[in-house]
């Protein structure tokens, strides 16, 4: 898994390799409290994987150790005061992404297995209008985009948003390993993001890996401060 995503300056990207070796007792101990219900080994080293991820985009940034825990009644990670972030993880690894708050108002990253999402699922996530683009091998593309789109915008609003409340739109421009879309939002999502506000989203597929051969997909969503 080799990203090399193109960011604005001050946001931080990470990648943690399924191959590295993570071992929990890196992670703090409120982070560790978390995996005390997780049976899972496979599962264990996911989420030390993206713990870690976090930690050294937070060292990137010059902020100082903290312990990455949840948003309070979901799984989305809760980062330190002054610092907006997401983070991702799949069997092939783990990807974080930060910025300070005062720069970004939100950040967005997913990473997905590519095959992972099957065409069978066209139906529960796309809009008529993306079915009359997405192939079924782009299907994972728009899975993920919508992904990080959530995640930017759930800490900021705290509140449901469905596949099908946002719609994508690719940027005929751009092209493989790394290309655009444009989102839209088909609703109002609270207060602060009216209907037809727009995002654009930043997707790499890794070059080390096709499609084929079980490579992996990144998405990217981030909100600048208006200046």
């Amino acid at each position: 898994m080799n990203f090399a995503p193109t960011l604005p300056p001050g946001i931080a990207f990470v990648a943690v390799p399924a191959g590295a070796s993570i071992k929990e007792s890196l992670l703090h101990p409120e982070e560790l409290a978390l995996l005390q219900s997780t049976t899972s080994e496979a599962r264990r080293i996911e989420f030390a994987r993206g713990r870690v991820a976090a930690h050294q985009v937070l060292k990137v940034l010059n902020v100082g150790p903290s312990p990455i825990l949840r948003i309070f009644g979901t799984r989305l990670p809760a980062w330190p005061s002054g610092v907006v972030g997401s983070l991702s993880h799949c069997p092939l690894g783990a990807v974080a992404i930060g910025a300070g708050e005062n720069q970004v108002e939100a950040v967005g990253i997913d990473v997905e297995q590519e095959r992972r999402v099957r065409p069978k699922l066209m139906e529960k996530i796309a809009t008529t209008f993306e079915k009359s683009w997405v192939q079924s091998g782009d299907i994972i593309s728009l899975f993920s985009a919508k992904e990080c789109i959530y995640k930017a915008l759930f800490p900021l609003v705290r509140a449901p948003l469905g596949f099908r409340d946002v719609e994508i739109e690719p940027d005929s421009s751009t092209r493989l390993p790394e290309w655009k879309f444009r989102a839209r939002l088909l609703r109002a999502y609270g207060t602060k993001f009216q209907l037809g506000t727009s995002f654009l989203i930043h997707c790499l597929r890794s070059p080390e890996a096709k499609l084929q051969s079980g490579g992996s997909l990144l998405s990217i969503c981030y909100i600048l401060r208006r200046k």
